[in-house]
């Protein structure tokens, strides 16, 4: 539960204890149809769907097995399935090829229409969460900042994350804070390594933010949204996936999401300012 992207919303947890798996197996499924909850959907009743959601539904499923955070998400949610299933047809979970042939062929339709309603779920959420942000709050804007405005130290000075940027996305010549060209600036290639430690890069005309990196996730750790950095680095205008390819931060590669570089040294500017 510590991993899912929601974990930082949960408000109160209470706990039941049940008799062995079995029992409480059902009376999740049980709650679960009760409750209708938003995240935990997995074995909630379903009957049918419009063609244009299953088209969405296809859509996001695609797009989530290409990214790798969303592809275990999907995997961890798919695994569970089949417990559900069992319950809901009042049988023990064995093993799937013990299945009858036509239990078998009946599990893969239903796994499927589960997988659609899934999808669609998460591109709903995925909607309202961006719309939520982008009229409610600024809450993006403010993480950018507070990312900009920290500080890393090389051999013994310090310079903020938007220095770093500025650096690496210049000449060799360039020094960070200073015009004084007749002195050397620690130069691109250091900047870039110093933000590489932290799940950054500059990448031709954007910034990269790397989904996996913890240092990346620390500097926002005392904010109440830093859990969902990803999804929230997503929503500021212009925000990408990067075309869902991996890149190079330090010796860690992973899946990113790409700021345009304009946006965010204009914004830099104007909080220096």
């Amino acid at each position: 539960m510590g991993a899912a992207h929601w974990v930082h919303r949960i408000e109160k947890v209470e706990i039941k204890r049940y008799p062995d798996r079995a029992a409480a197996r059902v009376a999740e499924l049980q709650a679960i149809r009760r409750e209708s909850p938003l995240y935990n959907s997995a074995g909630r009743a379903r009957t049918s769907m419009s063609p244009s959601d299953v088209t969405r539904g296809a859509e996001m499923l695609k797009e989530l097995e290409c990214d790798n955070r969303d592809r275990e998400e999907l995997r961890v949610y798919q695994k569970g399935l089949y417990p559900h299933w069992c319950a809901e047809q009042g049988i023990e979970p064995l093993p799937k090829n013990a299945l009858s042939s036509r239990q078998q062929s009946a599990y893969k339709k239903w796994e499927k229409r589960q997988l659609l309603f899934y999808a669609v779920t998460i591109a709903n959420r995925r909607m309202a969460n961006l719309r939520w942000k982008a009229a409610t709050s600024d809450e993006s804007k403010v993480a950018l900042s507070v990312l900009m405005l920290s500080r890393m130290q090389h051999l013994g000075v310090q310079y903020t994350v938007s220095e770093l940027v500025e650096e690496a996305s210049k000449q060799e010549y360039d020094r960070i804070g200073e015009i004084d060209h007749n002195r050397a600036g620690i130069g691109a290639k250091t900047a870039q390594a110093l933000l590489g430690r932290i799940g950054m890069r500059v990448h031709g005309t954007d910034l990269l933010f790397s989904n996996t990196s913890k240092q990346l996730r620390g500097l926002v750790a005392e904010l109440p949204y830093a859990a969902d950095l990803r999804n929230l680095l997503l929503s500021f205008d212009g925000a990408s996936r990067n075309g869902h390819k991996s890149a190079r931060f330090g010796r860690d590669v992973s899946k990113c999401v790409a700021i345009p570089l304009n946006s965010i040294l204009e914004r830099s500017a104007s909080i220096d300012e």
